[in-house]
């Protein structure tokens, strides 16, 4: 369901059969859903007037976080393993993508996990958290530059 900012309900729509929402975020003008179904993801807007879907490329089944750039164009997805993928809302394409490694990858019980927390204000840097057995590093990526600014562990 969609409300304005005063509750009142200005839409409904339903999402696939077996959709798990990865992210969600409010716009201006209504909400962005980006949902995994099977190996793909779908980026879905809907507002009062419009609702559109955008198939992204290159899906997987791994994501599990997601967050919007400031200006809502590009969405930042954080999967299971070490890889952020940053794709453009409008075209489904695939516009950024990197991973990290750890020296021990191969002696994981469990993998790690990379979450995206947020972009920077001016859109420029994605701020993420790797999460590897019991400890936690913040990882800055540079969304122009497409590599890691910073480590903090």
């Amino acid at each position: 369901c969609i409300r304005d900012r005063s509750g009142q309900l200005i839409n409904t729509i339903n999402l696939p059969d077996g959709s798990i929402v990865v992210g969600q975020q409010r716009t201006q003008h209504g909400w962005q859903y980006l949902c995994r179904i099977d190996s793909h993801l779908i980026n879905y807007t809907f507002s009062a007037t419009r609702t559109s879907e955008v198939k992204l490329d290159l899906a997987g089944e791994s994501y599990k976080t997601a967050a919007w750039s400031p200006c809502g164009r590009y969405v930042a997805v954080g999967s299971i393993g070490t890889t952020l993928s940053v794709w453009d809302t409008k075209t489904g394409e695939l516009v950024m993508q990197g991973s990290m490694s750890w020296d021990n990858e191969e002696e994981f019980i469990n993998p790690p996990t990379l979450s995206v927390k947020g972009w920077s204000k001016t859109g420029n840097e994605i701020i993420c958290i790797a999460e590897v057995m019991m400890t936690s590093n913040v990882i800055v990526w540079g969304f122009k530059t497409k590599n890691i600014l910073a480590v903090i562990q």
